[in-house]
This record gives C-alpha cells, sequence and structure tokens, in this order.
C-alpha cells in the first residue's frame, strides 16, 4: 500500500472515531435531557412523627378583677407590669363608713354573746339568795299582819299552801322538760314532759287565782297588802329558780346568730372594698384612677399567671385518638422565626368535640415549658407539632420515594445498570419520611422523583433507548 493510501486511511479512521465520539456525547446529553432523576440514599436514623396545629397563646390563670360594690377609688397600689403575690391588695375604695358599719356590728355581736351567756348561765347564787330574802320578808310581815289583825281566816292557809305545792309541781315540769331538751330524748318522751309542764302550768295558774280570791276577801287591808307582798316575793323567787327555759335559752341563740350575720356582711362589704390577687401573678390591665367613681361590676385591675402559659390546637377527629396527655410537644411562632422552638405537653384533651360547618374539632391544651414572658407575648399564634410515636435506628425513606402498586407499597432502586422496582413494607411515617421494615437495606439509593422531557428526541442507534434500563422484578441484591 503505497504512502498516500495509508495516509488516506488514517484519516477516514480519525473521521469515523469522531463521528462515534459525537454522537456519544449527544446521546448522552439527550439520555440526561430526557429524564431527571432525583435520588436519595436509604440511611438509619430516628423517625418523629407529629400531629400538627396552630392556636393562640394565653395564660392559664387569667382574671379580671372588680370591686365588690361601687364607691370611690381611694388608693391603687400596681401599675401595669408589676408582679404580685397572692393575698396582695391592688387597691381600695374610701371605706369610711363601711369601717363605722363594722365597728357597730362588732358592739352589737359583743352584746348578743353576752346575753346569750348570762341566759344560759341562768341566775346567780346572790339572786336566788336575795329573791329568798324577799320572800322571808314578805312571810314575816304578812304573819306580823294577820297577828295584828287578830285575822284566823283558815281558807288563806289551805290557799296559800295549794300555791306553794303548785309552785314546786311547775319547777319540777319544767327542769325535767328542759333536761330532756338538752339531752335530745326521743320524741314521744318530749311531747309527755311537754303536756305536763303545761298541766303545772294551768294549775300554778288556778292557785294562784284561788289565792288572790282568798286574800280579797279579808277585810283588814294591811292583811291584804302583804299576803299579795308576799305572793309576789314568792312568784318572783320561783321563776328565777325556773330559768333558764328552753325558750329563753333559743331567743338569746338567735339573737346572737343574728349579730354574728350582721358582722360577717360588714366584713364582707369592708372585703369589697379592696382588691385582692387571688393568686401570683402580672398586672396585665389597669382600668381605674384615683378618686374616681367605679359600678360593682366595673372591670378594674385584669390578673394573668404568664408563668404559666398554654396553647388550645383543634385536632380533627382523625387524630384525636393518638394524642395522649402527656405527649411532647414542639412549638414555634411565626413572630418570632429567629427563636429556638420550645418544648411542651399535651396538657387537656376535650371529652366532646365541636362541629363547625360538618367538620369535628376537639380543643387539645397544651402547656409551654419555662416560657420566656417577656418575649412570648399572649395572643401570638403558636404552631405545635405534637409527637405521637417516635422510632430510634430504623431505615428511613423520603415519602416521595414510596408509591402504591396495586396492593404493594413499593421504591424504584437505581442499580449500576439500571433502575429496579422493589416492593417494601412501611412502618411509621413522618410528613416526610417513612420506615422501612423489609424490602431495602441500609446504602440502598432510591429513586425520588423521574420526569421525562417530552421535548428531547431519541437519538440513538435503532432499538435503543435514552434513559435508565428498568429491570422488571424484584430486585436482586
Amino acid at each position: 500500500m503505497s504512502r498516500r493510501n495509508v495516509l488516506l486511511l488514517a484519516v477516514l479512521v480519525l473521521a469515523v472515531a469522531a463521528a462515534i465520539v459525537v454522537y456519544a456525547n449527544n446521546n448522552n446529553r439527550a439520555s440526561a435531557a430526557a429524564t431527571n432523576v432525583q435520588t436519595a440514599q436509604v440511611q438509619r436514623g430516628a423517625l418523629v412523627a407529629t400531629v400538627n396545629g396552630a392556636g393562640p397563646v394565653a395564660a392559664r390563670a387569667q382574671v379580671m378583677l372588680n370591686f365588690g360594690q361601687a364607691g370611690t377609688v381611694k388608693q391603687i397600689y400596681v401599675q401595669l407590669g408589676d408582679r404580685v403575690k397572692q393575698g396582695q391588695v391592688l387597691a381600695e375604695l374610701d371605706a369610711t363608713d363601711l369601717q363605722l358599719a363594722l365597728a357597730n356590728a362588732q358592739v352589737a355581736m359583743n352584746q348578743a354573746q353576752a346575753k346569750y351567756d348570762q341566759t344560759r348561765a341562768g341566775p346567780l347564787p346572790s339572786d336566788i339568795a336575795s329573791a329568798q330574802a324577799s320572800v322571808d320578808s314578805a312571810q314575816a310581815a304578812y304573819d306580823a299582819a294577820v297577828k295584828k289583825a287578830n285575822v284566823n281566816d283558815q281558807q288563806l292557809v289551805v290557799a296559800r299552801a295549794s300555791l306553794d305545792k303548785a309552785t314546786i309541781a311547775l319547777q319540777k315540769a319544767q327542769s325535767d322538760y328542759d333536761t330532756a331538751v338538752a339531752e335530745a330524748k326521743p320524741s314521744d318522751q318530749l311531747t309527755t314532759l311537754a303536756a305536763a309542764l303545761a298541766q303545772s302550768k294551768i294549775d300554778y295558774s288556778s292557785a294562784v287565782a284561788n289565792y288572790n280570791i282568798q286574800v280579797a276577801s279579808i277585810n283588814d287591808s294591811s292583811v291584804r297588802s302583804a299576803a299579795a307582798q308576799l305572793s309576789n316575793a314568792k312568784a318572783n323567787l320561783a321563776k328565777l329558780q325556773g330559768t333558764p327555759t328552753q325558750a329563753d335559752l333559743q331567743i338569746a341563740e338567735a339573737q346572737l346568730e343574728q349579730a354574728k350575720i350582721s358582722l360577717q356582711q360588714a366584713q364582707y362589704k369592708l372585703r369589697n372594698a379592696q382588691i385582692i390577687a387571688p393568686f401570683d401573678g402580672v398586672v396585665t390591665q389597669v382600668n381605674i384612677d384615683n378618686f374616681f367613681s367605679v359600678g360593682q361590676t366595673s372591670n378594674a385591675i385584669q390578673l394573668s399567671d404568664l408563668s404559666k402559659l398554654q396553647v388550645t390546637v383543634n385536632m380533627a377527629e382523625v387524630d384525636i385518638g393518638k394524642i395522649k396527655a402527656g405527649q411532647d410537644v414542639n412549638i414555634s411562632f411565626d413572630a418570632l422565626p429567629d427563636r429556638p422552638t420550645l418544648t411542651g405537653k399535651v396538657d387537656q384533651i376535650a371529652l366532646v368535640g365541636t362541629t363547625t360547618q360538618g367538620v369535628v374539632n376537639y380543643p387539645v391544651v397544651v402547656t409551654l415549658g419555662a416560657p420566656d414572658a417577656t418575649v412570648i407575648k399572649t395572643g401570638m399564634t403558636a404552631n405545635v407539632a405534637i409527637v405521637v410515636d417516635k422510632r430510634d435506628n430504623v431505615l428511613l425513606v423520603p415519602n416521595r420515594a414510596v408509591r402504591t402498586q396495586g396492593r404493594n407499597r413499593v421504591v424504584t432502586v437505581q442499580l449500576a445498570l439500571g433502575t429496579t422496582i422493589t416492593p417494601v413494607t412501611i412502618g411509621l411515617q413522618s410528613d416526610t419520611q417513612s420506615e422501612v421494615v423489609s424490602g431495602l437495606k441500609e446504602g440502598d439509593v432510591v429513586v425520588i422523583t423521574t420526569t421525562p422531557s417530552s421535548n428531547t428526541p431519541n437519538r440513538g442507534f435503532p432499538g435503543g433507548g435514552g434513559g435508565p434500563v428498568i429491570l422488571p422484578g424484584p430486585r436482586g441484591d
């Protein structure tokens, strides 16, 4: 072969080689343009499943306080933002009239207590002795008058004896009845004693009347006067000896109870002239001014416990079965994008749902853990993610890699020569990832999305394809 032919052959080989290289490059670019493949590697890690929602931040304890009565504001002891303790006085009304009423009620109660104590104790021994001395003196005066008038009226003696007997019987009946009441005897026994007491009172009244008739029949005025004085002295002695009666005690006790109630009412009105903090908290509103008149129901001061913040989130009925009290919650705020996520706990789950336009929701209360009240304000919208399940050291794939094929869940696994469709068993799922129970191993590469390009022509050889090779059937390891 001549040198010229050798050169022509070499040029031809080089041209063919260049054409093959150009074709290969064009074909690879066409294949890449025709198919956009995104992949992810199967890795082990922790998977957290959450139920998400949003709601406003609120103080766990918040109350609008007011005075219990109308009046004029005398002094306000707090201002907006002050921290106060339970029992601290926040403001008060002018209470001059109320303090005077309380003093009067205290005096009245003291008097009623003294009267009750005196009634319950009964007559003093000195009172009994004085009454007995009056009877003895009247008896001596009567005897002297009868002797001086030379009166010997046997009927008067008999009437006097009957009166003495009736007096003794009345005293005994009264004592028996009072003792039975004090000892809470059975009702039938009390009925019998009450009847005996009533009869004794009748007998005594009859004896007094009969004696007075006999006294009136005596012609001598001095004898009649002495007899009347003796009768009065004995009646006074009998009354002292028969006291206190049960009725006396009941009346005195009722008067004492009424005085106590009046005192309590005066104390209550005086307390209502003050606003007292019911719990530790922060003053979040002050709606009153000194020396201004306020009504009984006027909203005066708002107190909030900002150390305990909570979020109420409406959860759908399909999610409520996953939520339980005590579950961990991750909390973020749209208004605080640079703040780290807070943690919290599920505190309360409503037992009854609320229906709005046919949709059933259940309010769930989430308590924030250690909130910074200087940054997190009540009313802010909080995004909550309630952790309903968690798995550690499991195989994870993106949710977008998992497809449904018939009744099976499958993924597309990328191999050296192409891809294969592999059935998998899926466990726990979050918003972005799924747990693979079987079908894959750590390190496998799965296809997430495959988006064909309709504008890229097929530039391969006849029978050749421009995309990855799809191997049917399960993947071999």
